[in-house]
């Protein structure tokens, strides 16, 4: 494959570290390198950084700096998010409520938390993935103490109305807990006025680096720490702090903050011409996300009668990157999960396939797949 030609259109999977992400990082791996814990200057410049990065973060979801609780990813903030209220709350009751469509990290730690004994209900979806408010609300029961579902869906892009599940779940004083990976710094989050107690944030889907992410804790939910150790972030999560990789995430939200309205704009522009020119081209394609209350750098499409594993690789041969489906489950040849979930039969769910734009793609790029595309397609159901 020659790199120079290639096309990254799986945003949703990862996104590339800014270059001015990275130059503000850089003194961190370099010069300043201090422990946060340490009390000497080398410390305290360190810890002083990570506070001015806790501080940006919290205004940036409207929440106070003290319930920003830095982890080293969003599955870890998942985790803790999860089975966190499960151990705190496990005397009010043991029930937990999901969407049906959730990150793996999310479902995993689910199905994990009912071989403990937690009873798992998950909330059905339409066709594009968005959850039904009455099932929701008809699950709650008064042994309900944690209601999860995320922001945006990873597959789809289909934004979930959480304000009206945050309002629900207060109204029975339900913990609310979102995961954000997909939304933050894409959809303005004010996690007062959505009435959410647990927010998942991760680094690497805004240009920032991996290995930093962090989860919003609200001040009066208890929530039981999974790693056990030093008593760092006030004893909510123990572990040295990845001082650059805050500092990372931190730069990478700032620059979502000043361009975000103007690079979403540009990325809807781009998704609508990405799909226009399938439609010339493919007759035979099918949008499974929601063309209304969806976030504008994800579109999923099934080219039916075409098997989207083999296609995805014959996109990457051409040196072009595509996913069919999440990231995090790469290697197994499964149908979706999520599209199960909407009710799409196996033939759609075959031929789905994940194409996410961002920050560095160009139209350029976009007509260079539709061009390789319709000749794939042919190849692709004749084998």
């Amino acid at each position: 494959m020659d790199t120079k030609k290639s096309v990254f259109l799986d945003y949703a999977a990862t996104t590339p570290l800014d270059s001015r992400v990275l130059e503000a990082m850089q003194p961190w791996h370099t010069t300043l390198w201090g422990n946060t814990s340490s009390v000497h200057r080398f410390g305290k410049q360190a810890l002083d950084a990570v506070e001015a990065a806790r501080k940006d973060l919290a205004q940036m979801i409207k929440a106070r700096p003290s319930e920003i609780v830095f982890t080293a990813s969003a599955t870890e903030a998942n985790n803790l998010a999860l089975k966190g209220v499960a151990e705190a709350q496990v005397q009010k009751g043991k029930h937990i409520i999901i969407s049906a469509i959730e990150h793996a990290s999310v479902d995993e730690t689910a199905r994990y938390l009912e071989q403990r004994g937690f009873e798992v209900s998950r909330i059905p979806v339409d066709s594009k993935g968005r959850i039904n408010q009455q099932s929701l609300e008809e699950m709650l029961r008064p042994d309900t103490i944690l209601v999860s579902v995320m922001l945006v869906n990873n597959e789809l892009g289909t934004i979930q109305d959480v304000q009206a599940i945050g309002a629900l779940c207060k109204q029975h004083g339900i913990v609310f807990h979102s995961d954000a990976a997909q939304g933050f710094g894409k959809i303005p989050i004010d996690v007062q006025a959505m009435h959410i107690d647990l927010l998942t944030v991760s680094s690497h889907k805004i240009y920032g680096p991996p290995g930093a992410g962090f989860l919003y804790m609200r001040h009066s939910i208890q929530c039981t720490p999974q790693m056990h150790g030093g008593g760092h972030e006030d004893g909510r999560r123990a572990s040295t702090l990845n001082v650059p990789a805050i500092v990372g995430l931190d730069a990478a939200a700032r620059l979502y903050r000043e361009e975000g309205a103007n690079e979403q704009e540009r990325l809807r522009h781009l998704k609508s011409l990405f799909l226009e020119e399938t439609k010339r081209v493919e007759p035979n394609v099918v949008v499974n996300s929601d063309p209304e209350r969806s976030v504008p750098n994800i579109l999923n499409l099934s080219f039916m009668g075409c098997d989207a594993e083999l296609l995805s690789m014959q996109l990457d041969n051409a040196g072009i990157a595509v996913s069919t489906g999440s990231a995090c489950s790469g290697g197994t040849v499964r149908s979706s999960r999520v599209l199960k979930a909407c009710g799409k039969d196996a033939k759609q769910a075959r031929g789905a396939v994940r194409f996410s734009f961002g920050r560095f793609t160009t139209e350029e790029e976009i007509k260079q797949v539709i061009n390789r595309l319709p000749g794939m397609l042919r190849k692709n159901r004749k084998l």
